[in-house]
């Protein structure tokens, strides 16, 4: 009965959204968003944060009713590692994307289903306590799997609503080129953050910029290369927050593309004048909380690239940076596939 108590009162944590950027910091970047708003027929965004992965998410703050009633503020979460990877026409693409899900609520209705699955699974835990062959733990383990192929399912189709949104707006080939950037720099990234992170605790000094760091080794880009093209090429799950990228693309391609929008190939980077500032404020702010949280004696190095788990340093990393919150959080992409097996919060990410 505890555990059922427990589980009906549980309520999900807030989260970090990151480093709120000044509208004076960044004044080109945010006539972008007021001009991809207007391009989508939808009210731009309230916020910006800055994060440091291939993040771009945006998440609505407010009460039920004002979300609801499209009058909560709007967010967007963008990381230094998008900017990094994509152009102008990119940048906009993905963030008619995320302009998509505003305008099909669904960041008003996330927070429910998520409370939904927080109850679940603090009722599952408490009940697990009692033995797995309690009747009533079992009927919850079998409810909440047929639960999460359901609002996952959910999901999926609302990504693919919200590329169609950004496909007619900026062109299915800036939405494609834009995600295949955001992937491959979620994997660079964390191996270079890593191995950065892992040599300063060695040699005692303060990381580098975590955006600066000299390229890798061709050995580890063939490696990465491998990585990259198993994310692109692998098919859907059933407990997937987003479609598969292969999937997403080919459903893209078949939308023309607009003919009164020219390409813009200049870098995202240039919308943010004083972006090395920026930069070096979050790489202490990352080894400050990387220090703090860490629990083990010696630093680990970097032993290869991989596309399941990640090493332990980054583990930390990814801990320590806020990139998405557990609360109607929409992003473009979930890099690393977006499996919510092992964590079913609905926490969607950006690559």
């Amino acid at each position: 009965m505890f555990a059922l108590i427990r589980g009906l009162t549980a309520r999900p944590a807030r989260g970090n959204l990151g480093r709120r950027l000044e509208h004076r910091e960044a004044p080109a970047l945010y006539e972008l968003t007021e001009a991809v708003a207007a391009r989508v027929k939808t009210r731009p965004v309230n916020d910006i944060y800055l994060t440091a992965g291939p993040v771009v998410a945006v998440t609505e703050q407010g009460s039920t009713w004002e979300k609801f009633n499209d009058r909560g503020r709007r967010c967007l979460i963008l990381g230094l590692s998008a900017l990094k990877c994509l152009n102008h026409s990119e940048l906009a693409a993905i963030l008619a994307h995320e302009y998509g899900h505003f305008s099909n609520r669904d960041t008003a209705g996330g927070s429910l289903a998520y409370q939904v699955n927080t109850s679940m699974q603090e009722m599952a835990v408490g009940l697990a306590g009692a033995g797995q062959l309690n009747p009533v733990w079992l009927f919850l383990r079998v409810y909440h799997r047929i639960y999460l192929r359901i609002t996952l399912g959910a999901s999926r189709l609302q990504e693919l609503l919200a590329d169609r949104y950004a496909a007619l707006a900026y062109g299915g080939a800036s939405l494609s080129n834009g995600l295949t950037n955001i992937i491959r720099e979620s994997v660079v990234f964390q191996v270079q953050a890593n191995h950065e992170i892992g040599q300063a605790l060695q040699e005692k000094r303060a990381p580098h910029n975590l955006w600066q760091l000299p390229p890798l080794a061709v050995d580890d880009l063939n490696k990465l290369e491998d990585a990259v093209k198993h994310i692109l090429n692998r098919p859907t799950n059933a407990y997937d927050t987003h479609p598969s990228p292969a999937q997403r693309i080919a459903a893209v391609d078949q939308i023309a593309e607009p003919n009164d929008i020219d390409a813009d190939t200049a870098p995202a980077e240039d919308l943010v004048p004083e972006l090395t500032v920026l930069q070096k404020e979050l790489t202490a702010d990352i080894s400050q909380k990387v220090l703090a949280h860490s629990r083990w004696g010696r630093p680990l190095a970097l032993t290869g690239v991989r596309t399941g788990g990640l090493p332990v340093l980054q583990r930390a990393l990814l801990r320590c940076c806020p990139v998405a919150v557990p609360q109607s959080v929409r992003g473009c992409s979930d890099a690393q596939g977006g499996s919510r097996d092992r964590n079913p919060e609905p926490v969607q990410r950006a690559g």
